[in-house]
């Protein structure tokens, strides 16, 4: 990302929302972290207004339903190395971002996240602020995300930043 930035954004600017189409490892990096972050393994549960059917199976009206987003962002069957770390999987052959139909950290159809358009912006400023300006390095320590119905989170662990200026000195 550091290399990307450089070159396309220059150590004298920051990075900002025009930058977006121009940094697309950027943007495959911030997917990838949501891919493999998972924070919310779980949509918000939905009730069937009427009876339908699913896949075969028969749903009748006022059944409550939950869809599990993780089956997308975590299945081997549609991420080549689906327990690695790697931005490539959103990246297509001529180095374009693009998401995956199965990509939904944000949910899916009508009831997608109202805040989704938002959070993307918010987060490609922050993170690619945070990149611009620091190195980062983690403790030896290794960590294991802990998992529960509702919310995914990460153990503590230790992270050094080192502003980028003082490496240039």
């Amino acid at each position: 990302m550091q290399e990307e930035m450089d070159r396309v954004v220059g150590h004298g600017n920051t990075p900002t929302i025009s930058f977006m189409d121009r940094l697309p490892y950027t943007m495959a990096t911030i997917y990838e972290v949501q891919r493999m972050g998972d924070l919310v393994p779980f949509a918000i549960p939905h009730r069937a207004t009427e009876d339908t059917s699913l896949g075969g199976y028969h749903i009748p009206k006022g059944t409550q339903l939950m869809f599990n987003l993780s089956h997308g962002l975590l299945n081997f069957r549609y991420w080549k190395d689906h327990d690695k770390f790697r931005p490539e999987h959103f990246l297509n052959e001529d180095g374009k971002v693009f998401k995956p139909d199965h990509f939904m950290p944000f949910g899916f159809g009508k009831r997608v996240c109202l805040g989704e358009s938002l959070a993307r912006l918010e987060v490609f400023v922050f993170l690619a602020s945070l990149m611009h300006r620091f190195s980062w390095r983690m403790s030896e320590e290794p960590v294991v995300w802990e998992t529960s119905t509702v919310i995914s989170r990460p153990p503590n662990f230790c992270v050094y930043a080192v502003s980028r200026d003082q490496e240039l000195d």
